[in-house]
């Protein structure tokens, strides 16, 4: 059973099924992390949260808290974890980026974390990517271990982005569409091109040999 308040990705609080609201301790987040900005109830991981990577839970101490539906993506508390939030519902919060947040023990957890100590009793060893860039599902099939670089390969869009085009920009002054590749930090420029579907191909081509499989064009 799912509490009836969440908070979406500006933390506004929003309720369903007419259920009493409920403060966002109560949803595990912490008190600290919330701060009210331009009049809304916004997250701290919007500017920075620290999130708990490897440390203050065991996979034996995950498994007796938490259960794991693999279909589905859902993570549940197995036992009641504070006064207001009762065995079998939903572990954890909505971050501003769209990822799934847990509290626990006084520390913030990634969910898709515990997620892999659940299945594979280990902490990941460098990251974890989700295959369809989609951060809120944690689909046991969906979830692959990746470095950062790695990730990097299956990136969304950057909301900064103009062409519509990973890798692609274009140089108005000369007329032509650039394309250019982060390998590791560090910007290549691939060439300057004469259309748009010229410069994307040649990215493209250039990110699937140096990203492999996490590439996602």
């Amino acid at each position: 059973m799912d509490i009836g308040v969440f908070y979406d990705k500006i933390g506004r609080r929003r309720t369903s099924n007419n259920k009493s609201q409920a403060s966002p301790q109560c949803l595990g987040v912490p008190k600290e992390a919330w701060i009210h900005r331009a009049g809304r109830l916004r997250h701290l991981s919007s500017i920075g949260e620290a999130m708990t990577t490897s440390h203050g839970m065991t996979a034996e101490e995950a498994r007796g808290w938490f259960s794991y539906n693999k279909a589905t993506g859902v993570l549940t508390w197995r036992r009641r974890p504070s006064r207001c939030v009762k065995a079998g519902t939903r572990a954890g919060y909505v971050r501003p980026d769209g990822a799934r947040s847990v509290r626990f023990k006084g520390q913030t957890f990634f969910e898709h974390r515990i997620i892999w100590l659940l299945v594979t009793g280990l902490w990941p060893q460098d990251g974890t990517d989700h295959i369809n860039r989609d951060n809120g599902d944690n689909r046991w099939g969906n979830l692959r271990a990746a470095d950062q670089h790695e990730n990097a390969g299956n990136m969304r869009l950057h909301r900064h982005n103009t062409s519509g085009v990973r890798g692609v920009s274009f140089k108005k002054k000369a007329g032509l569409w650039i394309a250019t590749i982060r390998k590791r930090g560090k910007h290549t420029h691939l060439g300057s091109f004469k259309t748009k579907g010229a410069a994307a191909e040649t990215y493209r081509r250039e990110a699937r040999k140096h990203f492999g499989e996490f590439f996602n064009g």
